[in-house]
């Protein structure tokens, strides 16, 4: 047994985890039931009071038991993703702020998804992805541009992993034949030199099946609800990759199972520039996406921008 004196800030948390116990309540039973009536614990650790330390051995006895939370079955959830017959539509609102020297900008967004499951080959799921009904508050004529081609050239098709990766997006046949004709009516729509500009790197970016298929990877929606964040629990935490802000980087995820599974991510290395956090709420039965959001936090040259991203499950499409 050894004595050790409580320090400002202190939990039973964090001195289990400098002594290996995996289970803090043992280090309050141990304490308490050796302690004298003064120093017995009630709820929160008074700094400058004496805390008890099980030896080695008695730590060792106490992580025998395999009771901590991070190794319970419902903080170590099974992700499943069996996306047959899916066909779901989701609301997408965003807001991004940029805050410099104490003055903020504020501009928010939102459209619907259309995602449909349309078919399985080998170990690959095929989607219709669309992109409709975009608002924005603050519209300008690019991003009137913008909203107008998205929703041109749906469905897109998607091929996913077994895993839900995304592998592959690109335009149906459907509208690669009739993408002339799609562009000439938005320069009609939009007729002024700079919309023939945006409409000509789209053609180019169309006519080179790897440049759309990055492009669409870059997507918000995509590249979050078809994230590699089905991977296997280890004591209640998992780690996944992510682009974030153009950085390729390590999430790690927690995860809570009930009813539906909850998963919460952040960087597993947080940098003072960029600040990430996740969470994505999923059906039980079959690993698909109910609800997600995400906090993005960057500072860049003094100014500090902030997108706050959500995707809810509003009914079958």
């Amino acid at each position: 047994m050894n004595i050790h004196f409580i320090l400002p800030g202190e939990t039973l948390e964090i001195i289990s985890k400098k002594i290996k116990l995996e289970n803090p309540v043992y280090l309050k039973e141990f304490h308490n039931s050796h302690c004298t009536p003064y120093d017995f614990i009630q709820d929160d650790l008074l700094p400058g009071r004496k805390l008890l330390i099980p030896d080695l051995n008695k730590v060792n006895f106490y992580n025998s038991r395999n009771d901590a939370p991070h190794k319970l079955a419902n903080r170590n959830p099974k992700l499943s993703f069996n996306p047959e017959n899916l066909k779901k539509k989701y609301r997408v609102s965003v807001i991004q702020t940029s805050e410099t020297d104490g003055k903020k900008k504020i501009s928010q967004f939102s459209y619907n998804i259309h995602l449909e499951w349309t078919g399985k080959v080998e170990n690959i799921h095929y989607f219709n992805f669309s992109k409709t009904e975009i608002n924005e508050q603050n519209q300008t004529k690019m991003s009137a541009l913008a909203a107008a081609f998205a929703q041109s050239v749906n469905p897109i098709e998607l091929a996913v992993s077994e895993t839900g990766n995304l592998l592959e997006a690109k335009l149906n046949d459907e509208v690669k034949r009739k993408f002339h004709e799609i562009k000439s009516g938005l320069e009609d729509q939009f007729p002024d030199e700079f919309a023939k500009i945006y409409l000509d790197k789209f053609e180019f970016s169309i006519a080179n099946h790897q440049i759309f298929n990055d492009k669409m990877k870059g997507d918000w929606f995509l590249k979050t609800y078809f994230a590699q964040f089905r991977k296997t629990f280890v004591n209640g935490q998992s780690e996944y990759p992510m682009a974030v802000s153009c950085l390729p980087l390590t999430l790690v995820q927690e995860g809570f199972e009930d009813d539906h599974i909850v998963l919460r991510s952040a960087l597993k290395n947080q940098e003072d520039e960029t600040q990430f956090t996740s969470e994505y709420h999923l059906y039980t039965e079959n690993g698909i996406i109910q609800y997600y959001r995400y906090t993005l936090a960057e500072t860049e040259f003094g100014s500090l921008y902030t997108t706050v991203f959500k995707a809810r499950e509003t009914e079958k499409s």
